[in-house]
């Protein structure tokens, strides 16, 4: 990478970047009058051009005609490499406050002042008042409280069967991170012939190849929920009745309900994620690398109405669309909020067309398999979106991760109908029977059939895992030559394994939900997941910009190690969560607090339930499905993805 910082101290020389092939960046201290283009396609710097030097050369002294025409020959390689490479200067990265920049800090300013004013007011002021009958701040001063938004986060609910989801989307997003940054850090190490091309060729590698997994957790966990959630609002059936009759009218009035609380829950902080990332990040770096990192925001300014269509996986500008558009990393949201529209369509028809319902989710899991194999094999894609043809025409698609959801969401149906059965079976009792904790006398003996359900989704797990090294463990994720599967072995691969994976999910959870699982299960519903999981989303939101300020305003390339590893990826995590917390004070809580009033108001006035308080401030419910449940109400969204 050379002396950054002595180059740009000498007034005649820049700094610039060349980067070819997606491998790293070459970094060059040359003349300001000489561009990049200059020094690879006609090596002219000060009016020095080497091929009239080399002719000349060739003629004067005949026996250095070979040397001359390796010269030449290596002239003509880098002229294309000229053709094929960009490069980035120091000067290319502006610094100027944009309007819309400015208006960002405006924006920021003026709820970090409203969120102090707010927690004065609310906080402090609000009992003086009352203790000495003077007038009350105003009511709406407690949706920015930060004290009672922060003690709302803390707050944890009753155990219930399905607490160790908290911990699975903690875990989960963190992995998540972990795989993102691994790959950053490949490509911007200064021994990554080395170190990372022999650390790809171990097993630890399934590690990394392992994170892509983490984002079909999230997409199960999403179908489970959106359909447990919403069949909640829309399946009032007694056990014994087969079907009800539901009106037009009034199953796309649900469908309309539940997407406009998705979208106000979701866009707040993801728009301010994405603004701060277009208009505000490229102001607070610096070095080598950092010109040619900021790219992505000049594609943002033209095409982040897409993001907050949630349609950027699939509309998109010269080709930037889904992993490579705007912000990246949000195709799985784009992804997640168009399952749930048409999970939302669809499960206001269950309680009259059940069967219907269920076989158009099965329908979606054959078709993602089917469009997924169909996909790898013409295109010949490799089994990690690390090949270029898996992440453009499989990794991101919609019609190729629909399976995924669809299997949670069939396991959502089922669980809601074992649910409706142990209702009927205690008298309409309980008011949902997936809700309740499992019995404090401990789970009963396990049948065969549970133990089988564990075994095999332990061994589909496991096998998902594992397998990709016993393609990789010869030539690594990038020598495909030296790569062990056959092509139909990997268009079975990458047809089967997202919903496979899903399938897996479904045994563990099959163990866990009646109280099974030992530590394992009491890890993962332990009580500090619960802020943590309502933090998750934002975490997601942030990491990647935490990773890119982290490594490409470095002034030069980082060593690749273990070491090195581990502590960058603590930075991220920590900062990650800290920066979700500020964003959770400043707009995401109280944004939820705003629509909770605002759903409260409605339902008043149409008289359908009067004297409600806002249930956005309320406590959490009886367990994580009552909590999505209170995607309604405390909101906390699944989704969290790469």
């Amino acid at each position: 990478m050379g002396n950054y910082e002595l180059c740009i101290d000498d007034r005649a020389s820049h700094h610039c970047t060349i980067r070819a092939f997606g491998g790293p960046s070459l970094g060059i201290c040359l003349p300001r009058q000489c561009t990049v283009h200059d020094y690879l396609r006609r090596y002219k710097c000060e009016e020095l051009l080497l091929f009239d030097s080399a002719n000349a050369t060739a003629a004067l002294i005949p026996a250095l005609a070979n040397a001359t025409a390796a010269l030449l020959a290596l002239s003509k390689a880098l002229d294309y490499l000229a053709v094929k490479s960009k490069s980035f200067c120091a000067e290319d990265a502006d610094y100027t406050v944009t309007p819309s920049a400015r208006n960002l800090f405006i924006l920021s300013g003026a709820l970090l002042a409203l969120v102090l004013l707010c927690t004065l007011a609310h906080s402090a002021l609000r009992p003086a008042c009352e203790a000495r009958g003077l007038p009350l701040p105003p009511a709406w001063c407690e949706h920015w409280d930060a004290i009672g938004n922060s003690r709302r986060l803390l707050a944890t609910r009753k155990d219930g069967e399905l607490d160790f989801l908290d911990g699975m989307r903690v875990l989960s997003t963190g992995y998540v991170e972990l795989g993102h940054m691994f790959l950053i850090a490949a490509f911007t190490s200064k021994n990554v012939v080395p170190a990372v091309g022999a650390y790809l060729q171990s097993f630890e590698a399934t590690l990394i190849v392992g994170a892509f997994s983490a984002v079909d957790t999230f997409f199960f966990m999403s179908g489970l929920l959106c359909a447990l959630s919403l069949l909640a609002h829309v399946d009032k059936r007694a056990a014994d009745e087969p079907r009800t009759s539901v009106g037009v009218a009034r199953a796309l009035g649900q469908t309309a309900t539940a997407l406009v609380h998705r979208y106000l829950r979701l866009t707040p902080v993801y728009a301010y994620v994405l603004f701060f990332y277009t208009y505000a990040l490229p102001l607070l770096g610096s070095g080598p690398l950092w010109a040619q990192s900021i790219g992505d925001g000049n594609v943002c300014e033209r095409t982040w109405w897409t993001n907050l269509l949630y349609v950027n996986n699939l509309l998109g500008e010269d080709g930037h669309a889904g992993t490579a558009g705007c912000m990246g990393w949000s195709w799985y949201l784009a992804n997640d909020m168009q399952f749930f529209a048409a999970a939302a369509l669809l499960l206001p028809w269950y309680p009259s067309a059940p069967r219907w319902v269920t076989s158009l989710f099965g329908v979606s899991v054959l078709s993602s398999a089917v469009s997924a194999g169909v996909l790898s094999h013409v295109f010949r894609a490799d089994i990690t979106c690390l090949d270029p043809a898996n992440a453009d025409h499989i990794y991101g698609q919609p019609y190729t991760r629909q399976g995924t959801y669809a299997v949670g969401a069939l396991f959502g149906i089922w669980l809601h109908e074992r649910a409706r059965r142990a209702r009927h079976a205690a008298g309409d009792a309980l008011p949902a029977a997936i809700g309740r904790a499992p019995s404090q006398t401990g789970p009963a003996p396990a049948s065969w059939r549970e133990v089988g359900c564990c075994v095999g989704g332990g061994v589909l797990l496991v096998a998902i895992f594992v397998l990709p090294w016993t393609d990789l463990r010869s030539g690594g994720l990038f020598e495909r030559s030296a790569q062990e599967w056959a092509q139909w072995q990997k268009d079975t691969y990458n047809a089967t394994q997202r919903q496979l994976w899903a399938v897996g999910l479904i045994g563990l959870s099959l163990w866990f939900i009646p109280g099974r699982g030992g530590m394992v299960r009491e890890l993962l519903r332990a009580k500090i997941w619960q802020p943590l999981a309502k933090l998750s989303f934002g975490a997601y939101l942030w990491h990647l910009v935490v990773i890119f300020w982290l490594y490409f305003s470095a002034l030069d390339y980082k060593t690749f190690s273990r070491l090195d590893i581990t502590v960058n990826y603590l930075t991220v995590l920590m900062l990650s969560y800290a920066l979700s917390y500020c964003s959770y004070l400043l707009v995401e809580k109280p944004m939820m607090n705003l629509e909770g009033a605002l759903f409260a108001a409605l339902a008043r006035r149409g008289k359908h339930t009067r004297g409600v308080a806002n249930p956005a401030l309320s406590q959490p419910l009886v367990s994580p499905v009552a909590a999505v449940t209170a995607q309604w109400t405390e909101g906390e969204p699944p989704a969290a993805a790469t």
